[in-house]
């Protein structure tokens, strides 16, 4: 009935694969055929590993153009998006905060939710204004004075 007819044709494709197979070997000589696919298969993965790496670049070179927009230079592009660092195995970092973490998504909840990321951009923003805050007081103090 229906199982003996779908064992029956069972067997006939897997002779049809046995022939194949048998004709494959006996019109092509011996050439070692899977280091050919596997050479193939590495430098595939060469040209697109080096073709993101020739994204990045480009990308990193119109982040680093300055537009300018009424006389005056902004930079609207790192503005906008901020690049996101990842480890090697492709996990987004903040670096702010010294985590990583599973996706971009999580990346951008941590920033947006996170008491710790306030804090640390809290800290970090103390910093800055202590170091200008310094420099323009270290800008005053070094005048020369004639004695």
């Amino acid at each position: 009935s229906l199982s003996q007819v779908a064992a029956i044709e069972k067997s006939k494709l897997i002779e049809k694969k046995m022939i194949s197979r048998k004709e494959a070997s006996q019109s092509t000589p011996s050439t070692p055929a899977p280091s050919a696919n596997h050479s193939h298969k590495v430098h595939a993965k060469d040209m697109d590993k080096w073709s993101e790496r020739v994204k990045e670049m480009r990308d990193d070179a119109t982040l680093k153009t300055p537009i300018t927009e009424g006389g005056k230079e902004t930079d609207a592009v790192q503005a906008n998006t901020p690049k996101i660092v990842k480890t090697p195995s492709g996990q987004p970092i903040c670096v702010l905060c010294k985590r990583k973490f599973a996706n971009v998504e999580k990346l951008h909840q941590h920033e947006k939710l996170s008491a710790l990321h306030k804090e640390n951009l809290a800290k970090k923003a103390a910093a800055e204004e202590k170091i200008n805050s310094a420099d323009k007081n270290d800008a005053h103090k070094e005048v020369y004075r004639d004695r």
